[in-house]
């Protein structure tokens, strides 16, 4: 059974390539394209990763982490917070709201998917 990623990312270009990328490597993928469509989602199934945009419309990354850290105490998805821009101590805060890794939207797809791979596996 294929483990499920939603990428909530407001730029469709960059969250086509991550579903592409991610479904060739075996992965269940979901795209949305705002915060409020990833909590309505994530409300409907479990996923076991969230990756997030920093800066999406309605809610931001934050936000949503926020949400479901709230919702999910006990078993809540790993979160993968990605930004294209440079937010001071947008790490720690990604961290402090739950989320398992901060990446920038810059990195090389290898990296990004060895970084999926340490949070969920295979």
């Amino acid at each position: 059974m294929p483990k499920k990623i939603l990428i909530a990312d407001d730029d469709s270009d960059i969250r086509n390539l991550l579903s592409e990328t991610l479904t060739q490597e075996g992965y269940e993928v979901t795209g949305v394209s705002d915060g409020k469509e990833a909590i309505q989602k994530i409300e409907e199934q479990f996923y076991h990763l969230l990756i997030l945009d920093l800066e999406m419309p309605y809610f931001d990354g934050f936000q949503v982490a926020d949400r479901i850290q709230a919702r999910w105490r006990n078993n809540p998805p790993q979160i993968l917070i990605l930004t294209g821009h440079s937010i001071p101590d947008a790490g720690p805060r990604a961290i402090l709201t739950g989320a398992s890794a901060f990446v920038q939207k810059s990195c090389d797809m290898d990296f990004l998917i060895r970084k999926v791979q340490e949070l969920i596996g295979k």
